[in-house]
């Protein structure tokens, strides 16, 4: 992820929720559901996009208190929201963090 600050950042915070923009730099399209925050629309994760997310940085990550937000998060949109678990199967096994989610959900 790059964090980019805007060239005029006093003009666009008036109208930005958030004091930067994240820029995620990717080969394939995101995945993205279409919604609305303080009545601006805009686009989110879908949960399947955002648990492979967050599975990939539990890979990649030393530190094991990191991780265990990430595992509570990973549990919580499990809990919480309608999720495609076969479609995160596939896409783990291409991205080796299958055995990662099958210790989370135990």
């Amino acid at each position: 992820m790059t964090r980019i600050e805007p060239k005029h950042y006093d003009e666009i915070k008036k109208t930005m929720p958030l004091p930067s923009v994240y820029l995620i730099l990717t080969k394939e399209p995101l995945e993205k559901k279409p919604c609305t925050i303080l009545d601006q629309p805009t686009y989110i994760q879908t949960p399947e996009s955002l648990i492979l997310t967050k599975l990939r940085t539990i890979k990649t990550t030393q530190d094991p208190a990191r991780s265990a937000k990430d595992k509570n998060d990973i549990q919580s949109i499990l809990k919480y929201t309608r999720v495609d678990t076969e479609k995160v199967k596939q896409r783990e096994e291409k991205e080796t963090t299958l055995h990662i989610l099958k210790t989370i959900t135990q």
